[in-house]
């Protein structure tokens, strides 16, 4: 059977005030197929990245292969036209990055850095793994991504922490969602400012947006895209408007197909005023973080760990998040940037178990961006190893993946390696403790104590290697561990 693929390239210029728009499509015909979620997006997430390859280098057949078999026309020649009508527009593919949270079993993004301009690209799979569609699309929320000169010189070196007025308006909308009011871990709502929030916005719960942006524990991702993607608007007057720099975080795009609403909301709530009220607290809160997280030591430790580099730390803090946290990394113009979204903190001494805490919650969030890069180049090893990832993490919603999994052990067991080497030992004995519960009974990460005991182990017996050369001996042990706690003597 010959395989078929339709592709369609459409390209469309706009008049002023537009921006140019390109749609490249490659899609393959079906007639009658159903998505079923018993697809492996691990399995998927491979493919799709073999894919690239393949169309990258041109082994157009290697690529065709991949594709659901189709009567008609040659797909080899198809994906090679659509690859020549692609190169001319944006320019060759130089980079890519798989969006693994926002893609699922059967949908899986990417986004693409070409010469020109950046794309994504969209894989949908059938129920066998294999690629039924393939779109690549230009949008203008990625036009404005790259950084400016003057963004650059403002920004390299440093450890910047801010309260975005945007950003702190996504978060009040959620505090004030049904779910944001009943889930006990989703908003922080001790202390007077919570209280505040609830006594000013109270009476605007029944504006239209508040039920449309009603998320729940299984569509946590939306609500972190939500809250992710206002980071790339401000106000300008009433209106909320692009940032010159910042595009969307996430691929899941909510937050911009609903603000004519969040502009109402925030006007007839009188947001602005009650931001502006709040500015000398917002700015207590980022001075109280640089002086308690010492940020600055976390990035010389782990770029010293890490064959990796970032130009800019940037905390993004809201009094209003309490568990939920999250990290992003942006690379353009050869500018690297580690952002996180991460609560307030109180004051604490450095060195002090408080310290340590609140440092945890950082850099939890800033290590993916070292660990995640570097689990990316063992993708099948780590796969194989942790082939039964449920039965090291029992959440019900989240990480269900291997990937995810063998990265929050990593990530977690990281923030304790530097413990080690920046905390007296009482103090470190303490936090450790406090971890392991915590991932053990709290997130159910169910094998953490054995791991982080033999990570700690490795760590002090490194030598001069850096934590990313002994992956090979991490994965090695998961994949010889047992799960009934044995090490496998094959």
């Amino acid at each position: 059977m010959s395989k078929k693929i339709w592709a369609v390239l459409k390209c469309e210029n706009r008049l002023s005030f537009h921006l140019a728009f390109l749609i490249v499509g490659l899609l393959i015909t079906s007639s009658l197929f159903s998505v079923n979620c018993a697809a492996s997006i691990e399995n998927n997430l491979a493919i799709s990245e073999r894919f690239i390859n393949y169309w990258i280098k041109g082994q157009f057949a290697e690529a065709a292969s991949l594709l659901v078999e189709k009567e008609g026309f040659n797909a080899i020649e198809e994906l090679k036209l659509n690859q020549e009508k692609f190169t001319a527009v944006v320019g060759n593919i130089i980079n890519y990055q798989i969006d693994r949270e926002a893609s699922t079993g059967n949908i899986v993004y990417v986004l693409l850095e070409c010469e020109k301009d950046l794309a994504y690209m969209t894989f949908r799979f059938d129920q066998t793994s294999r690629i039924m569609s393939i779109n690549i699309s230009l949008d203008y929320y990625l036009k404005n991504r790259l950084y400016s000169p003057e963004y650059i010189i403002e920004n390299r070196g440093k450890v910047l922490i801010q309260s975005p007025e945007v950003f702190e308006l996504s978060n009040i909308i959620i505090a004030l969602t049904d779910f944001g009011l009943e889930d006990r871990a989703l908003i922080n709502k001790r202390g007077e400012y919570y209280r505040q929030v609830i006594e000013h916005f109270s009476e605007y719960r029944d504006h239209p947006l508040i039920s449309q942006v009603n998320f729940s524990r299984r569509r946590l991702s939306d609500y972190v895209a939500f809250r992710s993607n206002s980071l790339a608007y401000h106000f300008a007057g009433d209106k909320i408007v692009k940032n010159e720099t910042f595009f969307k975080i996430r691929n899941r795009e909510i937050f911009a197909g609903k603000i004519g609403l969040i502009e109402d909301f925030a006007k007839i709530s009188d947001f602005r005023g009650f931001y502006h009220q709040h500015k000398e607290f917002y700015q207590s809160a980022s001075e109280t973080y640089q002086a308690t997280v010492p940020l600055q030591q976390m990035w010389d430790w782990l770029e010293e760990q890490f064959p990796i580099e970032y130009d800019t730390y940037k905390v993004i803090i809201s009094p209003l998040i309490n568990s939920t946290r999250n990290t992003f990394r942006l690379e353009q113009a050869g500018f690297k940037e580690c952002i996180m979204f991460v609560p307030t903190v109180n004051n604490a001494a450095i060195g002090s178990l408080a310290e340590a805490l609140h440092s945890r919650g950082v850099f939890t969030e800033i290590v993916h961006n070292y660990v995640n890069p570097t689990t990316d180049q063992y993708l099948s090893t780590v796969d194989q190893a942790l082939h039964d990832y449920q039965e090291w993490n029992k959440q019900l919603y989240h990480y269900q993946s291997a990937y995810t999994t063998f990265n929050e052990y990593v990530t977690w067991g990281t923030f304790l390696l530097y413990a080690y080497d920046h905390y007296q030992a009482e103090v470190f004995l303490r936090l450790k403790e406090i971890v392991v519960e915590q991932m053990i009974f709290n997130r159910s990460f169910v094998h953490f104590e054995h791991f982080v005991d033999f990570y700690l182990e490795l760590y002090k017996n490194r030598g001069k290697q850096k934590i990313s050369a002994f992956y090979p001996e991490i994965i090695a042990w998961f994949a010889s561990y047992q799960v009934n706690g044995a090490i496998s003597e094959e």
